[in-house]
């Protein structure tokens, strides 16, 4: 991160992180020394607040950063990753769909994720997970079409 921060880039995160981060690029090397404790520059941050959508946009192109915390029921900083113009979610371990076999009735982990789409309106046709891949025989596409027939089937039950 301190070569970024020496270079003038912005470092996006929660606010609970800035200490972490600040004490990360102040702390010294004793061994080899790095281009920000040679030129001493300004930490840029931006926070990402919970529940509201950051957007970062080329005027064409969108990507919007959502922190969902522990709404997630996984971690209290958790960020899912929106991209509308492909109506696909990015998110990166909160469905454990298998590849083969029966339907079962999602976690409250799940269906954060599914929560995340309805409460925040976003049009998806694809989810992806970034963990496991090509493990565990967990799908890491899943149709958004999918993901709610799963939920539907068993909100009754």
């Amino acid at each position: 991160m301190r070569a970024f921060v020496h270079k003038g880039a912005t470092v996006l995160s929660i606010q609970d992180n800035y200490e972490y981060i600040t004490e990360q690029i102040s702390n010294l090397h004793t061994i080899t020394t790095y281009s920000l404790q040679l030129e001493s520059k300004p930490l840029q941050f931006e926070t990402i607040d919970k529940d509201k959508p950051y957007i970062i946009s080329d005027g064409k192109y969108e990507m919007q950063i959502i922190f969902i915390g522990d709404k997630s029921n996984h971690t209290y900083d958790y960020l899912t990753f929106y991209f509308p113009e492909e109506k696909m979610l990015y998110q990166g371990d909160l469905l454990f769909i298998p590849e083969k076999g029966e339907m079962k009735k999602l976690s409250k982990r799940e269906t954060s994720c599914y929560n995340v789409v309805k409460n925040h309106k976003l049009k998806v046709d694809t989810v992806l997970q970034a963990w496991p891949v090509n493990a565990y025989n967990i799908k890491w596409k899943i149709p958004f079409s999918e993901l709610e027939q799963i939920v539907k089937s068993f909100e009754n039950k």
